[in-house]
Order: C-alpha cells, then sequence, then structure tokens
C-alpha cells in the first residue's frame, strides 16, 4: 500500500535534502505536495490528505506544532514527524502530548530519518489493518444477524437488524435461493466434496450477474445459496436468475435451479419470505428444461389445488386387480398431471402416495411368485429411494416400471425396451468389469451420447450409471456370499479400481459395508 507524504520547511534545501534522503521507491512512498510554512501546509493537506507529514518546528506565520494543533480538530488526521534545529526538551515534551510520531534533530541523519519513517508506516499500516479486522468482524456480525433471523423469524433475533447496515431496501425485496440439483451419483459425490474456492466462484458469480442491484449473499448452507436482492421486479429477477444459472454451468460441473419469493416490502417479512422461496425449491421435481421457478414469474399461488388421492387410489387398486396396465398408466398419469398444480407443501403427499403405490404393487408382485433381478430390486424400494427421485420425469418413469414388472408378460421383459436400450444394456452386461464410460458403449452400438442417455433414462426409469451400479453391486453381493474373495478383491472384479470408492458406493445402497453384508447374510 503506497502512503504519501507532504514535507513542510521554510527552508529550500532541507526540503530538497530530504527529498533526496529518503528512498520512496523502497519504503513505497509518495511526495504529493510542499510547503513553507504551517499555513500553506494546511492548504496543501486540505488538498492531498497525506497518510504522513514531515516538518519543521520554527517557521514564519504558523510553527509546525500549531500546525499539529490546528489538524487536531480536522477529519484527516496524518502521522507527524518533527525535525529542528533546538534540542529545547520543551518542544520535545509538547511533540509528545500532541502523539507526534518521532522527533529529529538537524542536521537530518540519514539512517535517523529512515528508521523514523519506517516506524511511521509500520504504526499506520497496524493501525489499518486493525481497522479493517475490527470492520470486517463487525460486517459478519451484522450478516450472521440478518442470517439469523432470516432463518428463525424470532423477534429476539430482530432486535440485532437494522434495515441500514444492509445494501438491500426493505421496502421492496425478494429473496432468491440457488439450489443444487443432483442428477446422478456422481453429482451427488461432487457437492459433497465441493471445496471452498468452488463455493465462493459460485458466489462470485452469483453477485457478477447481480452487479449493482442491492444484495445480499448468504455462505453456502443446506446445499443452497440464498440471497436478498431489493429493487427488482419479478420478470427482471426471472432474467437474473437464468443468467445466474446460466454462468454457473460454465464454470461448475454441478446442476442448480433457481427459486424466488413474491416481492415483500418490510424487514418483519423477511422469514416468510424465505420459507416461500425454500417451498419452491422443493417443487424443482416438475422442471424441465427451464431452471428458474418464482412467484409472480412462473408461479402462480392462486392456481394451486388441492390433491384427493382417496378416489385415485381406489381406481389404481381395480387396475391393478384386474391386471390392467392401460388402465393403470392411465390413472397414474392423471395424478401426476394434477400434482403439477398443488401447493409445494403439499408435495409429500405425492411421495406418500407414490410409496402406498409402490407396496400395493410389492404385494401383487409377492402372489404372483416372479423372481428376477428386477422384481428382486423392485421389492426392495423403500420410501427413502423414492425420496431421492426429485426429478417428476424420474419419479414417473418409476412408477411406470413398477405396474409394468407387475402387470405385463414377465416372459417378454426385453420387449418393452427399444433396440438401443437392449444393446446398451447387453454391454453393460458383458463388459460391466471394465472401465466403462459413456462414450465406450456409445461407440460400441454406434449411438450419440445425449440422445442414448435420454432414451436410457425415459425408457429404464433411471440414468444409465445407476443401472451399471445397481448391476455390479448385484455381482459383488453374489460373490460376497458365494466366495471367500476379500473385499478388495471383489471390488476389482466387478470394475472399481478403487476398493475404498466401492465400499462406499456399497454402504449408500445398501446401508452397510461389504464385510457387514456378508457377515448378515452368511448362513451359520
Amino acid at each position: 500500500m503506497t502512503l504519501s507524504v507532504v514535507l513542510v520547511d521554510d527552508e529550500a534545501l532541507t526540503i530538497q535534502l530530504l527529498t533526496h534522503l529518503i528512498n520512496w521507491q523502497s519504503l513505497d512512498l509518495t511526495l504529493v505536495g510542499t510547503a513553507s510554512n504551517g499555513v500553506e501546509a494546511l492548504e496543501v493537506m486540505e488538498e492531498t490528505k497525506p497518510d504522513i507529514v514531515i516538518t519543521d518546528i520554527n517557521m514564519p506565520k504558523q510553527s509546525g506544532l500549531d500546525l499539529i494543533k490546528q489538524t487536531k480538530t480536522a477529519s484527516h488526521q496524518p502521522a507527524f514527524i518533527l525535525i529542528s534545529a533546538y534540542s529545547d526538551f520543551r518542544y520535545v515534551q509538547e511533540a509528545m502530548k500532541l502523539d507526534c510520531h518521532d522527533y529529529i534533530l538537524k542536521p537530518i541523519d540519514e539512517h535517523e530519518l529512515a528508521q523514523a519513517i519506517t516506524h511511521v508506516i509500520e504504526k499506520i499500516l497496524g493501525e489499518r489493518q486493525i481497522e479493517t479486522m475490527i470492520e470486517q468482524h463487525d460486517q459478519e456480525l451484522k450478516r450472521l444477524y440478518l442470517k439469523n433471523y432470516l432463518f428463525s423469524g424470532q423477534p429476539i433475533d430482530l432486535l440485532a437488524v437494522r434495515a441500514e447496515d444492509y445494501p438491500v431496501d426493505f421496502r421492496h425485496y425478494l429473496v432468491l435461493i440457488i439450489k443444487l440439483q443432483y442428477q446422478s451419483m456422481e453429482e451427488f459425490n461432487k457437492a459433497g466434496h465441493m471445496s471452498q474456492d468452488h463455493k465462493q466462484k459460485v458466489e462470485r458469480t452469483m453477485s457478477g450477474v447481480l452487479g449493482d442491484t442491492g444484495h445480499v449473499i448468504f455462505d453456502y448452507h443446506q446445499e443452497a445459496w440464498v440471497c436478498l436482492i431489493s429493487q427488482v421486479s419479478p420478470s427482471e429477477m426471472g432474467h437474473l436468475a437464468k443468467l445466474i444459472v446460466q454462468q454457473l454451468q460454465e464454470v461448475s460441473p454441478l446442476s442448480f435451479h433457481a427459486c424466488f419469493s413474491h416481492v415483500y416490502h418490510t424487514l418483519t417479512d423477511l422469514n416468510q419470505a424465505y420459507e416461500e422461496a425454500k417451498l419452491l425449491t422443493r417443487y424443482t421435481m416438475y422442471l424441465d428444461t427451464d431452471t428458474v421457478l418464482g412467484f409472480s414469474y412462473n408461479m402462480d399461488s392462486k392456481a394451486f389445488k388441492e390433491l384427493n388421492t382417496e378416489s385415485l387410489l381406489k381406481e389404481l387398486h381395480d387396475s391393478i386387480k384386474q391386471k390392467s396396465f392401460q388402465q393403470a398408466k392411465k390413472v397414474l398419469d392423471d395424478l401426476f398431471a394434477v400434482s403439477k398444480h398443488i401447493n409445494p407443501e403439499a408435495l409429500e403427499t405425492i411421495y406418500e402416495t407414490c410409496y402406498q403405490i409402490t407396496t400395493l404393487i410389492q404385494s401383487t408382485l409377492v402372489a404372483q411368485d416372479i423372481e428376477n433381478d428386477e422384481t428382486t430390486r423392485l421389492l426392495k424400494t423403500s420410501y427413502e429411494e423414492i425420496k431421492q427421485l426429485t426429478d417428476l420425469k424420474q419419479l414417473q418413469a418409476f412408477m411406470h416400471q413398477l405396474l409394468y414388472v407387475a402387470l405385463y408378460d414377465h416372459d417378454h421383459q426385453d420387449a418393452r425396451y427399444s433396440r438401443l436400450v437392449q444393446d446398451g444394456i447387453r454391454v453393460i452386461k458383458t463388459k460391466y468389469q471394465e472401465n466403462l464410460n459413456l462414450e465406450t458403449i456409445c461407440d460400441e452400438i454406434a449411438v450419440s451420447k445425449n440422445y442414448f442417455s435420454y432414451l436410457f433414462k425415459r425408457e429404464v426409469g433411471m440414468n444409465l450409471w445407476q443401472y451399471l451400479t445397481e448391476y455390479r453391486l448385484k455381482k459383488a453381493k453374489r460373490l460376497l456370499l458365494e466366495s471367500e474373495l476379500k473385499s478388495y478383491e471383489i471390488a476389482f472384479q466387478v470394475g472399481y479400481d478403487n476398493p475404498s470408492y466401492f465400499s462406499m458406493v456399497f454402504k449408500k445402497y445398501e446401508g452397510m459395508t461389504p464385510n457387514q453384508y456378508r457377515q448378515n447374510n452368511v448362513i451359520k
């Protein structure tokens, strides 16, 4: 940090000597002005606002001591170094009373001058560093007060919040949430290991798009960034939110959605605005290509409907009893069509209804006594697994698959997949032990990666890597129970070159480590 200096002395030779003796470059100093007396010095100081003033004591019109006294009431107060040809101790005492930083006798010694200036520089920089730290701490406390009230809505938290302390106009503001959206286990793992630098990059991107708009961005919390933004309309916020998501996709391998509240006009509504935006983050399961949801933008709270599942479940139950796949599928599709218009607060009902349907279908599969890999997996489906399907198409495809397995002819299961998907599954089942990737599979069956990924997920109800993972784990479980191979050896045999990662994935899916699975299932 370059500091500025003004030299004051009634002798031009002394000014020249000081200019020559001071090593401006090495000390990172800049000479911004000179004066021949105190009166002239005040004018120069008013204009240049120097950090350091080196001044003589005895000068015509106004002395150096009087100059210091006069600046005591000014808004800008530089550090002073006094120089004098007089060694009268009274001068030294008065200089000390005025908080003068140093006192140098003429003739000026170069080393003594350099030492005095160095001490002043260290003192100024030290004081500024402390001031910066105090200011930063104060700002962090203010952000913490605001964050606590945002999340809690408790009146006691509001007592510490003053609207004027923040760059947000609380007479017209909304809450924006940028939420991580997992499309695969790989993205889930990446998010779990997100570095601090990555989080800060997301915040910088958000701030860059918002620009001069009054806003406060809070630190990453619960897989999301929460932001207060003022003086924007819902349509403007929709545009900015799209830009944020678009730019985040360019700087991050993760996926994001943006949700924002209605516009609010008082600080006391802050928690309500947050809860409203938070509700919409649960509604992103209904998004397709759009990545933004906002009230008064593309969400209308008045259009929400109540969801009556009782009659739908009864009709579905009758369809399953009659083994009518088409009728059951129609009832299921009606359920999802209606669910697009329910309040986000009622979304739990969708998952609960889907789980009720799942248990109904599972009982049908048990009664039919059908045994194959697919039915075994579906019979183990839990409520937690259904809740992990946060995309509407995934959830709907999964439920379709359940119906198909329960109601279609199981001797012709492969016929329900297109030839391309069947070929992809064949590659997985024959090469699962290798280091498979999407490009390898698509090259072998001669299809584009994007189209095959879309086709596979649409028909199978899960993405390619989830299918590969489950197939590998099925082989691993068989080896655990039917062989004496070590866990790491099994990892290599089923296509994992990192045994630790294999154990992590196994525990994620099975709720236990490979060794625990072997111990729990061994025949005694």
